[in-house]
């Protein structure tokens, strides 16, 4: 049952914090660069991951060049919290909303000032037997 319980708010930032805690989340999504041939195989990826560490990482996996925005603070002045969203400003043309769907699954939509990179679901990647054993 806990597994496909609808996470439908937090109420701190440090409760979301503990959701991204330790786990890496990859999704397929679309973009406003229109592309006569899409497929899935081509459609844009996405990698985010939340390391004590080095913070926030979200990488754009589908580029050449993989974009890469990266947050070691949870402050004011980038993360805003909207009703169920959180909203991440990690520079001036960049932003990007996060609402946890549940357990596993997060909803990420990606606003540049040009465009839209990335929106879609992205999934909690399975830990391999080595990962789960050594934690």
């Amino acid at each position: 049952m806990e597994e496909n319980r609808i996470y439908n708010y937090f109420y701190t930032f440090e409760e979301f914090q503990v959701y991204l805690e330790g786990k890496q989340f990859v999704g397929l999504g679309i973009s406003s660069h229109p592309d006569p041939n899409f497929t899935p195989t081509n459609a844009p990826k996405i990698s985010l991951r939340y390391d004590l560490k080095k913070g926030l990482l979200l990488k754009d996996l589908g580029e050449k060049e993989p974009k890469l925005l990266s947050c070691n603070t949870w402050s004011d002045d980038t993360w805003n919290r909207k009703e169920d969203l959180f909203e991440w400003k990690p520079n001036e043309k960049d932003q990007v909303y996060f609402q946890a769907l549940d357990r596993n699954r997060l909803h990420m939509h990606w606003k540049s000032d040009l465009d839209i990179p990335f929106s879609g679901i992205l999934h909690a990647k399975k830990k391999g037997f080595l990962a789960r054993l050594f934690g």
